[in-house]
Parts: structure tokens; sequence; C-alpha cells
């Protein structure tokens, strides 16, 4: 049996630049930090030689192919010995699905290192690149989903880091090293959960990508710009411009697709800025999940309280997926 567990994230800044119709031209750049919130995938054999998935449904099948479940299925439909039974379980801390946390990527992440470790090669990377590189694969070319690589290269690798996507295809993890910085950062961070989406995160997201073009690019530009920025600050040990940097890119990212926010939403944001956070955005796609709030801790209850929202605590994760059962 192997048991993995695999972190959430939030994005502060540059989400939408680690989607291909940006980075294939240009650099992009997020700024994220894996939290304590997990998913969880367990893999173990079976003797009857048949397939078991079990999610908030359960499956039993013969065949890979046969699993309704896409991102089990394509997980598996490609692996080279299938022959053996199995079965996956899969536990989330939240909601699968319509948070913005990159909980859908965190269990590709998860499923693409408990099956690694059940005899996949690892091409000579590293592991954490490797169940990463995987996890973009089964989510963007064999599910075709349209999204970036943003959240599978957080979930894989943890901690709080400048992601880079090359127009090569090459992915760059620059961790934040400055300890006390990221502390007050932590201090200043509150998570709210608004509720799910009305409208699909592929829907918002295929939005995104349509809209990439010679009006939007200096947009996409700016965030990745301001990714960088706000990374370098706290490395250096200021964080007083990273309110500016998240409030701009919030505005940004409304103005690309009209389905990111809704009314509810923007009248919880404003709210919370008059409650006494200095900034916010909505994480993820867009259309509902986890508000994130940059506020002083002597705010965090009244922004809270005048909300009136159910509150996440997180502290940020730096291990990243982990193999923490193997026998």
């Amino acid at each position: 049996m192997i048991v993995v567990r695999t972190p959430l994230r939030v994005s502060f800044l540059g989400g939408g630049t680690d989607l291909p119709a940006f980075f294939q031209q240009e650099q992009g750049a997020c700024f994220s930090a894996a939290i304590t919130q997990y998913v969880w995938a367990i893999v173990n054999k079976k003797f009857d030689k048949r397939i078991r998935v079990s999610y908030s449904k359960t499956e039993n099948v013969a065949q890979p192919w046969q699993i309704q479940n896409e991102l089990i299925r394509e997980s598996l439909v490609d692996r080279a010995d299938t022959s053996e039974g199995m079965e996956i379980v899969t536990v989330a801390d939240v909601p699968s699905t319509g948070t913005g946390l990159g909980s859908s990527s965190s269990l590709a992440v998860a499923l693409a290192h408990a099956l690694c470790c059940n005899g996949e090669t690892m091409d000579g990377v590293s592991t954490k690149h490797f169940i990463a590189r995987r996890a973009c694969h089964v989510e963007m070319e064999r599910c075709a989903k349209p999204i970036g690589k943003q959240d599978q290269y957080a979930a894989a690798f943890g901690g709080v880091n400048l992601i880079k996507f090359f127009p090569d295809g090459e992915v760059d993890v620059v961790p934040i090293s400055n300890g006390k910085m990221l502390e007050r950062l932590q201090n200043h961070l509150l998570l709210l959960y608004v509720g799910q989406r009305d409208v699909g995160g592929d829907e918002i997201l295929r939005d995104w990508n349509a809209n990439i073009g010679s009006v939007t690019m200096p947009l996409y530009r700016k965030m990745a710009k301001m990714a960088e920025d706000a990374y370098l600050g706290i490395e250096e040990g200021h964080l007083a411009s990273f309110s500016a940097y998240m409030k701009d890119a919030w505005e940004i990212k409304k103005s690309l697709s009209k389905n990111i926010s809704t009314p509810n939403i923007d009248a919880l944001y404003e709210k919370g800025i008059q409650c006494g956070a200095l900034a916010g955005k909505l994480l993820g796609a867009g259309g509902g999940g986890f508000l994130l709030f940059y506020v002083s801790p002597e705010y965090r209850q009244r922004v809270e309280v005048g909300l009136g929202l159910r509150r996440l605590d997180f502290n940020f994760d730096f291990g990243g997926s982990k193999v923490i059962f193997n026998g």
C-alpha cells in the first residue's frame, strides 16, 4: 500500500501567465504558496485483478479505460503495466472542485506520485519535477483541460515560490528563503469561503485562453512582472508593496473575463476592504471558492466577522507531495 499526501495552494500573483497561450510566447511567472490543507491518494494491489476506485463515488471495473472519473482514468490508461488488480482511494480536506485552491491538480500530483512509486520510471529527473510534469501531462494533454502549470508545480514542490514558465516548456521553481518575512506574510493572510462557482472553472479558463492576444498581452506581461517583483521584495525584506501588487492584479484579473467575479463577490471584497483589509483576490479561475485577504493581524477578526464567511486556517507547507506510507 502506498499513501501520498499532497498540499493545496494559494496563488498570490501571476495566475494566467502559466497558461500555454502566454508562456509559449513569453516567460510566465507565478508567485504562490503550498498550504497545510491536503489531498490524499491511496494505491493498493488487489488479488482479483480488477480496479476499484473510490472518491465521491465508487467504481469497480476490469480495465482502466472503463473508469468514469477522468483524472483517475487518464492517470492509469497509458501505464505500461495494468495487469495487476488495484484499488485507488482519494480523500480531500476541502471540496475537490470549485474552491480555487488547486485541488484537481493536487490530486493529479498525488496520483502521479503514488503511481510512480508503484513502478514508473523517473526518466532521470528529480521526483518533484517528474510528478509535476506527469500531472501536467495528464491534465493538460490527456484530459485536455484548458489550464496552466502553476498548480501542479506548487503542489509537487511545496513552499512559497516564484515559479517561472519558459517558452521551451521548462519550469523553474525558486523558493523564498527569508524565513522571517514568510512568517510576517503568513500573519497577514486570511482565507474565507464564499461558496461554489455558478460557472464552471474550465469555461472561465477557456475565456482566459481565448482572450490572450495583442490587446491583453501587456496585461499578462504586467502580471508576470508583479509576481517577480513581489517575490524579490519579500526575499529582500520588504513587504509593504505586496498589497498594492495584489490589489492591482485582482483588478486586471477581473478585466480578463466577465465570469471571474460576481456582484456578490464584488460586494464581499469591498466590505472586506472597508473592514480593514489592505487587498484581496478570489483564488483560482474565479466565480466562487475562496477569497484571500491581505490584512494586518489587528484587523483579521473584524474582516472575518464583518463578512460572516467561514474561515479556513492554514500554514505554509514546505514538504510538497510526500509518500507517508509505503509498505
